[in-house]
């Protein structure tokens, strides 16, 4: 095999999320179990007015339910699935969701480190899967930084993935109680994405990247850009940190 240590040209590209397949839906009702009235977002919503969300489902993709506006407060993931009333959504009775966000896919593996001290310092303890109980594990739940590298990760107050959570993109947190406003961390998750479709297209030149040659034969497989032509080839599908052509599923 030819190993290559030197480039020679390199070009942006941008990436192109297929409409049709990276759309977003949560369906709210105002009564437990899916009755009364019932509101679909397929946006972000700053503020939910005069609508008492007590059941939820959330029809395709990831969000994040704030109990106060313009995406602040408390927040409360909701993954695919049905979610009859508050509890289930990890929500005290009394809640009241004033806003929603979606989650945006992230194109990365998940691996985060949690340190001791601030200012990442201190022991540091590296996870690249689900924590269901940081202590029982014998790691320290006083947690002072934390550094997400990749993936999208739901912190947990407590173990079980109980309590506060909050859901973490890649970032720097230098002081974590400062921005979580608690100092200990009982459980964690990496956010499993569902399949994501896209395409990448070259900035300047506006064609696609795209696959040619024979898809069960690697070594055969060239990657080229070619005008849009909205083939399979053009077509890249992500999920759960592995990114491969659609013509080869």
């Amino acid at each position: 095999m030819h190993v290559c240590n030197k480039i020679s040209s390199i070009q942006p590209v941008l990436l192109d999320i297929n409409d049709h397949m990276g759309k977003f839906k949560v369906q709210l009702f105002s009564e437990q179990e899916f009755q009364g009235s019932s509101q679909i977002l397929e946006k972000d919503l700053s503020q939910i007015v005069e609508f008492p969300a007590k059941s939820s489902k959330v029809l395709s993709g990831s969000w994040i339910a704030y109990d106060e506006e313009n995406f602040s407060g408390n927040q409360y993931v909701l993954e695919e699935g049905a979610y009859p009333d508050l509890s289930a959504m990890g929500c005290l009775p009394q809640t009241c969701l004033k806003s929603l966000q979606v989650v945006n896919i992230e194109l990365s593996e998940p691996v985060i480190s949690l340190f001791e001290k601030e200012n990442f310092k201190g022991k540091k303890f590296e996870f690249i899967t689900e924590i269901v109980n940081l202590q029982f594990l014998g790691y320290n739940p006083h947690i002072a930084s934390v550094e997400v590298h990749g993936g999208i990760w739901i912190i947990y107050e407590h173990h079980n993935y109980k309590g506060r959570q909050i859901l973490l993109t890649p970032k720097k947190i230098s002081t974590w109680k400062e921005t979580s406003g608690y100092h200990k961390i009982g459980s964690l998750r990496p956010l499993l994405q569902r399949q994501v479709y896209f395409r990448l297209r070259n900035k300047e030149t506006g064609k696609f990247m795209a696959a040619d040659g024979n898809m069960d034969d690697l070594s055969l497989l060239r990657i080229q850009a070619v005008e849009d032509n909205k083939s399979g080839e053009q077509i890249w599908v992500y999920q759960d940190g592995f990114i491969k052509c659609r013509g080869a599923e």
